[in-house]
């Protein structure tokens, strides 16, 4: 049993890594790409007769973008919410169970 959980993490932990190394070539190459084609040629054979290309690095600027602006937002949350709980941790809250046991109730039989 113990083994099939550690084989089950090692697969994930796999799969995380496959899908970091993808995220980072797919951003290194779409840099690289900005760098090479930034004094390009205009051609006018893309969508409504503009340039394909500045079609594509401009979509690839908005992304970028997005996921720029949903970083710092997952910063703020992240820092918020750890914020919040290192607070709440000082504050000493008691739920427990209300048992007999607890309240020392005497069990005669």
């Amino acid at each position: 049993m113990r083994c099939s959980v550690s084989k089950q993490r090692s697969i994930h932990r796999w799969i995380v890594w496959v899908i970091c190394a993808v995220i980072i070539t797919a951003s290194t190459l779409t840099v690289v790409m900005f760098i090479s084609h930034a004094n390009h040629e205009h051609d006018h054979n893309g969508l409504n007769e503009s340039c394909a290309l500045c079609f594509y690095l401009a979509a690839a600027e908005n992304h970028y973008k997005s996921i720029f602006t949903a970083l710092i937002i997952l910063v703020f949350v992240y820092g918020g919410l750890s914020a919040i709980l290192s607070f709440l941790k000082s504050v000493d809250f008691h739920f427990g169970l209300i048992t007999p046991v607890c309240l020392k109730v005497r069990l005669n039989h």
